[in-house]
């Protein structure tokens, strides 16, 4: 993902415009900003895009690894981005809307720097990035819960159901290739009595 940002941000040779290259899904001032820009005189070049994440990036010294002197092998950097859209409380954004935005949308991208080769069975790897990156948001099915004593309520049938996955995972797909989907709803028997589910 980093490296298609990079690339991408190419197509705005010499632009400060931090809002044109920001990817709106994740810039949660947005529509403060837009009432002031088309202002006659302002530019969004003004503002800063305001995102909710994180960011760390730690030195990895392997355990009973020599000491060298020498920077570590690897570096961990983990990049997590909140999407604005659908965003809320637990129980206040859930599910997906008709245009396949899931409640509670987090990217995260998980980085590996590898400083110098390091000798694997299949041969050698690096020096170079290694990256992961992981999605998750709420089930992409029309839903909600007004508490965790209530069991989920379907609030749609499964065809209007079925067209907002559709543009949920057509999404997905063009944004970040082949999808792999993990179901962490609960499977307990207490959350099948409590939720539902």
């Amino acid at each position: 993902r980093l490296q298609r940002r990079w690339e991408e941000s190419a197509n705005f040779p010499g632009s400060e415009d931090l809002f044109d290259r920001a990817d709106e899904r994740y810039v949660w001032n947005k529509q403060m900003v837009l009432p002031l820009s088309s202002q006659a005189g302002v530019s969004t070049r003004w503002f800063s895009p305001i995102l909710s994440g994180f960011v760390q990036m730690l030195d990895f010294h392997p355990p009973n690894a020599p000491s060298t002197g020498s920077s570590p092998p690897l570096a961990l950097l983990l990049i997590a981005r909140r999407s604005c859209r659908r965003a809320g409380t637990r129980y206040n954004a859930r599910g997906v809307d008709d245009d396949g935005e899931t409640g509670n949308w987090v990217e995260i991208e998980q980085l590996v720097k590898l400083r110098r080769p390091i000798a694997g069975k299949d041969g050698t790897v690096g020096p170079g990035w290694v990256s992961l990156v992981q999605v998750r948001g709420s089930a992409p099915i029309f839903w909600e819960q007004n508490s965790q004593l209530q069991g989920v309520v379907l609030t749609r049938g499964s065809h209007l159901g079925a067209v907002a996955f559709a543009k949920h995972h057509e999404w997905l797909k063009a944004e970040y290739g082949d999808v792999f989907y993990v179901n962490l709803l609960s499977q307990s028997m207490a959350k099948q009595e409590t939720e539902g589910i």
